[in-house]
């Protein structure tokens, strides 16, 4: 297994995922004395950074610190090890605003590009194991850096295709081409769930529970009119059904950009699924159950006008979006962790 990963290792996904089997392996807590221990109670999901409402783990950072580390010879480590510490957390924050920024330019990634994209970088000698990947890459991945290497994909995907938008004066891949198309034609119609936070009747901790009940609920195919009817919240909960509209106008009507994680849902999901997450958005708690997608089938004279029609406008908006989002309304916050 390991043999197959090392003839793959030539790109950053690949060496972030062997990182993550070898560590493994060895002990998880068995690479070297040097770094922050995990050992603690936030463990790897522990945020290191937050980027506007986006954490950035714990776990993702101390696996990235650790391999720059073990290029330095071993008396050069404590030495080094500060000016790395600033690089890779900068770096890491960069990466996340332009991913960021890049989702509110339109520029998402589909389950499609996605899947190719992870097909590709562990496509050895012709060979994709699926198998190798569902069963020890992904959870080893989780388990070393508290991320899925789905959803760290999919934003390095969004980043480079911001970058390649902007490097190439607006002119993008057909793939991002047909990303977009789908996000503006595919019809979607779901069910919206709200939980009004209101610290006389429901605190956040308990919009939270019920958030969540509902989420359960609609999982297992239950009914929802008991959790909707409890005499204490029926008037901070609400649902209803939303659409047949498309995929960018119902971003708009779960809260636009603030809503990132529910857009991922709304292209991810399948009919019949709930998105797993929710996204709170002034004093409610947002997520749905999607109920239907139309997808129409896309021409290639349809694909040449939006070809056209990007390479004429389309950087201006990016640019536009990525100088709001990176230069006037960015918060970012820093953690410390004890080491």
């Amino acid at each position: 297994m390991l043999n197959f990963m090392r003839k793959g290792a030539s790109s950053i996904f690949i060496k972030i995922l062997l990182g993550a089997i070898v560590l493994t392996f060895v002990g998880f807590f068995a690479l070297s004395d040097y770094a922050p221990s995990l050992n603690q109670p936030q463990g790897t999901t522990a945020p290191i950074a937050k980027v506007n409402s986006e954490n950035i783990s714990y776990g993702l950072y101390i696996n990235e610190l650790r391999q720059r580390l073990s290029l330095y010879p071993s008396e050069l480590q404590t030495k080094i090890r500060p000016t790395l510490e600033n690089q890779i957390l900068s770096q890491m924050i960069n990466d996340k605003l332009l991913s960021q920024a890049a989702s509110a330019s339109g520029l998402f990634v589909s389950d499609e590009a996605l899947n190719q994209k992870i097909t590709d970088e562990l496509n050895v000698s012709g060979k994709f194991d699926q198998k190798l990947y569902t069963d020890e890459i992904r959870p080893n991945f989780i388990k070393r850096t508290g991320v899925d290497p789905e959803e760290w994909m999919r934003e390095q995907l969004a980043k480079e295709r911001l970058v390649e938008s902007l490097a190439k004066g607006g002119l993008v891949s057909s793939q991002t081409l047909k990303d977009r198309w789908l996000v503006k034609n595919a019809q979607v119609k779901i069910k919206k769930f709200e939980a009004k936070i209101d610290d006389k009747k429901i605190n956040q901790k308990e919009a939270e529970k019920l958030t969540q009940e509902w989420i359960s609920l609609n999982q297992n195919m239950e009914p929802t009119t008991e959790l909707l009817n409890q005499e204490k919240s029926k008037e901070e909960l609400k649902e209803e059904e939303i659409g047949p509209i498309s995929i960018e106008r119902m971003q708009q009507n779960l809260g636009g950009y603030s809503s990132k994680e529910l857009m991922e849902c709304l292209v991810k999901l399948k009919a019949g699924e709930t998105c797993q997450k929710w996204s709170k958005q002034g004093n409610k708690l947002v997520t749905f159950q999607l109920l239907e997608r139309t997808v129409p089938t896309l021409k290639t004279e349809d694909l040449d006008l939006i070809k056209e029609q990007t390479s004429q406008g389309n950087q201006f908006l990016i640019q536009q979006k990525t100088s709001d989002l990176l230069l006037k309304s960015a918060k970012v916050q820093t953690f410390n962790q004890n080491s």
